[in-house]
């Protein structure tokens, strides 16, 4: 299946662009950074096409060359990022969106699938599911993907292609994350390996998330990109259950493993929690997380072992 994937290059977007390359599909990135990292064993194997989300004329031209019959969505500004810069960050994750949706739309693609957050449930959210009441405490991030999902499914209904969102739940992988926010501050945590400390004032130690490997992330993706007839438009996407954990257990783990890692020192406020209820893509589409959080943390130090070897 030929298929485009908006965001290639990212921290998502690359492993999912991986994935389908193994399983066979013709996939053409668009992103404004070149392929690096995972895709650097990939080059021969994809077509790369820079250019600007938000330019609709770029969009459709990319969608139309490939003549693609997907198109998957990763490309978006974090949570961080579109808080200190909301003008931008909703130009890049509704407006660019929408050029995705047009395209699609005009040029008759098959399926669009877009890349949500579990955090459109709320911060408050005790279990984070589907069905679960929106919000009210939203982040701007989490507001610009609910719009995007609301946006999609209205595209797809008045112009007839499937639109499928998969809200993720804290994903980490080896590519560099780009632009602020809790993404950010996880990598920094991960990267405690090198020996330096870290102080981090944006959350407790006790604050739990369900921490999800980029590898289950592109495996789900790919999953809802390519089953026959999926049941629903939106589904949640995370480790398994037992990834449910505090940051401080979390980081008890990565010394474990790495002993020479820094320390890491939490000073900031308790945040709410909530466990992100992944039973909906486990019956339907048949997905099931495989990394657990040492299994996770194996797989990040090998690809950044591997990443660091390739660049020498």
């Amino acid at each position: 299946m030929r298929t485009m994937v908006f965001g290639g290059c990212g921290n998502v977007g690359s492993f999912v662009a991986a994935e389908l390359i193994e399983q066979g599909h013709e996939v053409c990135i668009f992103d404004q950074h070149p392929p690096s990292g995972v895709l650097s064993r990939y080059v021969r194997r994809l077509t790369f096409r820079k250019g600007d989300l938000t330019d609709p004329a770029q969009v459709l031209a990319a969608v139309a060359e490939q003549e693609s019959e997907a198109v998957v969505l990763t490309a978006a500004m974090l949570a961080g990022g579109i808080a200190e810069n909301p003008g931008s960050g909703m130009s890049l994750n509704i407006g660019g969106l929408l050029n995705v949706l047009s395209a699609a739309a005009t040029l008759k693609v098959r399926r669009v699938v877009f890349s949500s957050t579990d955090a459109v449930a709320g911060e408050t959210c005790l279990v984070r599911h589907e069905q679960a009441a929106i919000g009210p405490e939203l982040s701007v991030y989490a507001a610009s993907k609910l719009l995007g999902e609301r946006l999609g499914l209205l595209f797809a209904h008045q112009h007839d292609f499937e639109f499928i969102a998969l809200r993720y739940s804290l994903v980490f992988g080896p590519t560099p994350t780009r632009g602020a926010g809790i993404a950010r501050i996880f990598r920094d945590i991960l990267d405690t390996v090198d020996g330096r400390d870290l102080k981090v004032s944006a959350f407790s130690g006790g604050w739990r998330q369900q921490i999800t490997y980029v590898s289950d992330v592109a495996a789900a993706t790919c999953r809802a990109l390519t089953h026959p007839k999926p049941s629903h438009t939106i589904y949640n996407v995370a480790g398994p259950y037992e990834n449910f954990i505090s940051m401080s257990e979390f980081c008890d783990v990565l010394k474990r493993m790495v002993p020479t890692a820094g320390t890491v020192e939490f000073s900031g406020p308790t945040r709410a929690e909530g466990l992100c209820d992944t039973s909906r893509i486990r019956g339907d589409l048949g997905f099931v997380p495989q990394y657990g959080i040492e299994r996770s943390i194996q797989a990040w130090l090998d690809e950044r072992q591997h990443m660091s070897a390739a660049s020498v």
